[in-house]
């Protein structure tokens, strides 16, 4: 009795141990999330004692895939890029037998309620893991991706931005005017810019060829200025405009003429302190400028008395004119373009 007794004892004994090591050995094999075991112990057999059986029950739970995280680009990008890659970092599913695939997601709701551009069951590779989208239009976009096995899916990743804007910016010059001509070395550029998707970050004033000044930032919708001090020259200009999805637009180019100097004339006829019989007399100069002189006018006794508009710089022109008889001071003033 005695011996069959300690029998007893020493087999129940290797079954609890037996089922001890079954269990964890299916959990290290299967990454188990829940064994339960439990050992049914006592049932009378014979007269002579008692034999001790056990038994083991487990369960077999799938482990979720954790949440990839998103690697590039970074939030808020904006691109002129129309089919962007999207790449996140792969979630390490600790099912090992398990194939980890990925579902991808963009729209232009940032609730996702409807979607530009989805991918299911998008391979694993080396991380991290892309898709690349098909042709998307100028807009803000939302993209997120998740993890998938055989059986689960994660959570979503977190939600990023993207910006397509592949549309240049557009510029209305407000001043100064196409051929100005002025005697002011201090010029005010004003002009205003627009952009349908994202904004102008920095203008920048040409002259003559050569990147001058660039003003930032840019104030998008209202007028902006650039100041600039010249010589006396003649300039040709024009503003580029860069968005910040590096799309640019160069304006018409313009011309700026800077005049400080006032025109000079030589009397040539009648000399000075000439005395004549006839009534009829011809006031002869020769106007010298830079530029274009649009009008001279001859005065007598400091009264205006009759004005010309067409001027040939660098010659000949005359007034003529009938007087009686009398004496008479007079004198001509030319005067230039330059404002």
């Amino acid at each position: 009795l005695k011996t069959v007794l300690n029998s007893s004892i020493f087999f129940a004994i290797l079954l609890i141990v037996l089922s001890a090591f079954i269990s964890e050995n299916l959990f290290n094999e299967f990454k188990l999330t829940k064994v339960l075991f439990f050992m049914a112990l006592a049932m009378p057999f014979s007269a002579v004692g008692q034999i001790f059986l056990a038994s083991m029950q487990f369960t077999i739970q799938n482990i979720v895939p954790p949440t990839p995280s998103l690697n590039a680009p970074a939030n808020q990008t904006v691109t002129k890029d129309t089919t962007p890659t999207l790449q996140w970092n792969n979630a390490t599913d600790e099912d090992e037998k398990d194939a980890t695939r990925y579902h991808f997601e963009l729209s232009d709701s940032p609730s996702f309620t409807n979607t530009n551009f989805s991918r299911n069951n998008i391979n694993e590779t080396v991380t991290p893991t892309n898709v690349t989208t098909t042709a998307l239009s100028d807009d803000t976009y939302y993209w997120r991706v998740r993890a998938t096995d055989t059986t689960s899916n994660s959570s979503f990743s977190d939600i990023r931005t993207i910006i397509i804007d592949n549309t240049t910016p557009t510029i209305t010059i407000d001043a100064v005017a196409n051929g100005t001509i002025t005697s002011t070395r201090n010029v005010s550029f004003n002009f205003t810019t627009s952009d349908a998707t994202t904004t102008v970050v920095n203008a920048t004033l040409i002259i003559n060829g050569t990147r001058n000044t660039t003003l930032s930032p840019i104030t998008q919708g209202a007028q902006n200025t650039i100041n600039i001090v010249f010589g006396p020259g003649v300039y040709n200009w024009s503003i580029n405009i860069t968005d910040n999805a590096s799309n640019y637009v160069l304006s018409a180019t313009r011309l700026l003429i800077v005049d400080t100097s006032a025109p000079t004339i030589t009397l040539n006829a009648p000399v000075n302190d000439t005395i004549q019989a006839e009534a009829t007399v011809a006031f002869n100069f020769t106007p010298s400028e830079a530029t274009a002189i649009p009008n001279a006018t001859l005065i007598i006794n400091s009264t205006r008395n009759t004005t010309i508009t067409s001027i040939t710089t660098g010659a000949l022109n005359n007034i003529t004119i009938s007087l009686d008889s009398g004496v008479y001071n007079w004198s001509i003033n030319i005067t230039d373009n330059a404002s």
